[in-house]
């Protein structure tokens, strides 16, 4: 989040988990001061409830725990956003039980 503090805008930025929480409070700062967010997230729901919650942005899907949908996502970036200027990891994945 420096990047608000800088003054800095206009930026495309992809974040993982944004769908709640540090997440979800980052991409609606981010949107506010003029950055375009790609929501990663785990799967369309909570891709599409990360747009709304944030109040814009788009969603993608990228499952961290499922290397396909990571390559995916990667694919789908590169053309949604050719020129990515900060990749923010912010979501965690914890082992099944």
């Amino acid at each position: 989040l420096a990047l608000v503090f800088l003054g800095v805008q206009g930026l495309n930025i992809a974040i993982t988990g944004t769908s709640q929480g540090i997440g979800l409070d980052a991409a609606k700062r981010l949107i506010a001061n003029g950055h375009t967010v790609y929501h990663a997230c785990r799967n369309q729901e909570r891709a599409d409830v990360a747009v709304l919650g944030a109040g814009g942005g788009v969603p993608m899907v990228c499952d961290l725990a499922d290397l396909s949908s990571v390559q995916k996502f990667a694919n789908n970036l590169k053309i949604e956003a050719p020129k990515l200027d900060v990749l923010c990891l912010n979501a965690g994945i914890a082992p099944s039980t």
